[in-house]
């Protein structure tokens, strides 16, 4: 997986994450993580659950969630505090 820096204020960060195969993050105590789906698609597992994704699709993954693991092949942004 890649991940490149979009831009950065002091409301939100913004990445282009690109994985094909797997990834794996974190949403901590000080940051939600949402994600949108621009290219393919994968699954998304957090607690336990795991949800299907693809192209035009977001989620939201809480803060405090803990780690979270992307499995598949897609283009996605991924917005933090």
């Amino acid at each position: 997986a890649t991940r490149a820096l979009l831009t950065t204020c002091d409301l939100f960060t913004m990445y282009e994450l690109k994985v094909d195969g797997a990834y794996t993050g974190t949403a901590n105590e000080e940051s939600f993580v949402s994600l949108l789906a621009l290219e393919g698609e994968c699954t998304v597992e957090c607690n336990g659950d795991t949800m299907p994704m693809k192209k035009g699709e977001s989620i939201f993954i809480p803060a405090n969630s803990g780690e979270f693991i992307i499995n598949g092949k897609i283009d996605l942004l991924e917005t933090t505090l």
